[in-house]
């Protein structure tokens, strides 16, 4: 499953693609369709070993709750006492004058969410719990650094990653991670709109 992650995340950065769309397919492809078919059919994994079941509902839904009050806590803190190299305000000018460019912004940001929750936390979380353990968060987040390129100055982007993982961990599910990462994405980008009015 290891190699099947590297190479992924290796053909994704070689793969040309220019623009939105070409991203968002390389990456369906790299990080949804083929992990999953690869878990199918070459190793056999089933949807239940994926996290494509409902798992343990009260830790994923406690967990989800608690991780994304203390998400919007962290982001407002961010935002007010580290803004000097926070980076929240990436939003494009136009997202920001107009609110159904807005809403079609997030709606681009929340498939990318859940092409990169499928592999980080479905393919790499669930799908290696049994190798790695626990370990397999720290790979997540490795994964996540190695396919975004973000610098620290998206910490946020980091924390929620994190946060997602120890949600399809412990809840054995990639569904509540999800979610999470779904409202998290819509919160945060809410508070910067306001942020930047």
């Amino acid at each position: 499953m290891i190699s099947i992650a590297v190479a992924m995340v290796v053909l994704y950065h070689i793969f040309p693609h220019n623009g939105v769309f070409q991203d968002l397919v390389a990456a369906c492809g790299f990080f949804g369709i083929i992990p999953y078919l690869s878990a199918h059919v070459i190793i056999g994994k089933s949807n239940a070993e994926l996290g494509y079941t409902a798992g343990n509902m009260r830790s994923g839904a406690i967990l989800s709750v608690l991780f994304f009050i203390l998400m919007i806590v962290l982001f407002l803190l961010l935002t007010r006492f580290a803004s000097s190299w926070f980076n929240y305000a990436d939003m494009p000018q136009v997202a920001i004058d107009y609110f159904w460019v807005f809403v079609a912004y997030n709606g681009i940001i929340a498939l990318y969410a859940i092409v990169y929750s499928l592999f980080l936390q479905g393919f790499i979380i669930n799908g290696m719990r049994a190798e790695l353990g626990s370990a397999a968060i720290g790979v997540s987040l490795i994964a996540f650094a190695l396919i975004s390129g973000n610098g620290i100055a998206q910490i946020d982007a980091y924390i929620g990653v994190l946060f997602a993982s120890l949600i399809a961990y412990y809840s054995y599910s990639i569904y509540y991670a999800l979610l999470f990462v779904f409202f998290t994405g819509i919160a945060v980008n809410g508070i910067s709109l306001i942020l930047l009015q």
